[in-house]
């Protein structure tokens, strides 16, 4: 958060703003399939769960500043 990414990975508070519904959708179902060497393990998560974190990821979008 804060447009900072972690040390495997790229910041997540921009998300929304740049990945698709289906991307993530594939992303989550099995990150290996993009990167088979891939640090992050595959989850073990139900479709419903998938997609609730789909969804939460797509909210985050840079704010706009005034």
């Amino acid at each position: 958060i804060g447009s900072t990414g972690g040390y495997y990975g790229p910041a997540l508070d921009v998300t929304g703003g740049r990945l698709t519904q289906e991307w993530l959708w594939r992303r989550l179902d099995n990150s290996h399939t993009f990167v088979p060497e891939a640090r992050e393990p595959v989850l073990q998560i139900k479709p419903t769960q998938r997609h609730h974190l789909a969804a939460y990821l797509l909210s985050l979008k840079e704010e706009i500043a005034e």
